[in-house]
């Protein structure tokens, strides 16, 4: 699983930058969280939104036979 790491971290688990994604198991990210409570924020899934229905409606257009 990916997480964000929070803050900067040391230990003899390992070091992490602040902003640093990492990919770690659920207990590893477990026994960071215990020795540095809050350290890893499981990473938002990025979603792609789809685009919005493509409109053909006509929305300016001329009117026939008025040529002034």
């Amino acid at each position: 699983m990916k997480y964000i790491v929070q803050w900067n971290y040391r230990s003899s688990y390992g070091a992490f930058t602040e902003g640093e994604t990492v990919d770690v198991t659920e207990e590893e990210a477990a026994a960071f969280n215990r020795d540095s409570p809050g350290v890893l924020q499981i990473e938002p899934e990025t979603r792609i939104e789809p685009a919005p229905p493509y409109d053909r409606m006509v929305k300016t257009s001329q009117r026939r036979g008025s040529h002034d």
